[in-house]
């Protein structure tokens, strides 16, 4: 997942200081000239506030709504890549057999699964749009990949 459990302060500030201190800025402006120079032409009933801001909320809920969706049908097309790619990994294994064919046969097995795997790290790279594509797997994963490699 892209999202981590903690959002680093400097990365919040650094998000929203500009538009808050905007924000902040136009609402002074608009108080003084209400206040100080009493333009009363500036006062906005509540009902059409109301209604718009019931209006906007409606639109939110319905635009949340839609991206967690896209964001889900992605997750069950990507589960079903993975459990496409566990499939495809076992029939490699079960169909070319390291006696049919030796050290051959044992090199095009792994051959196969690893360039799938390298297909499925494009394909995650892509979706992502990040072109991490030198970046070194994590021990865990690399002694994971050593072991199944070891039994191919």
């Amino acid at each position: 997942m892209l999202a981590t459990r903690r959002l680093p302060r400097r990365n919040l500030l650094g998000y929203s200081v500009i538009t808050s201190t905007q924000g902040l800025l136009w609402a002074l402006v608009v108080y003084a000239l209400y206040a100080v120079a009493e333009l009363s032409w500036l006062r906005i009933p509540f009902l059409p506030m109301s209604v718009i801001g019931t209006a906007v909320a409606f639109y939110a809920g319905f635009k949340n709504n839609s991206a967690y969706d896209r964001f889900w049908e992605g997750r069950k097309i990507w589960g079903g890549i993975v459990n496409e790619s566990r499939t495809f990994a076992s029939a490699v294994l079960l169909y070319v057999q390291p006696g049919d064919g030796g050290p051959e046969a044992r090199q095009t097995r792994r051959d196969l699964v690893y360039r799938h795997l390298a297909w499925m790290n494009a394909v995650r790279l892509q979706l992502r749009r990040t072109s991490r594509l030198h970046d070194r797997p994590s021990r865990g994963t690399r002694i994971r990949l050593e072991a199944h490699a070891a039994h191919m």
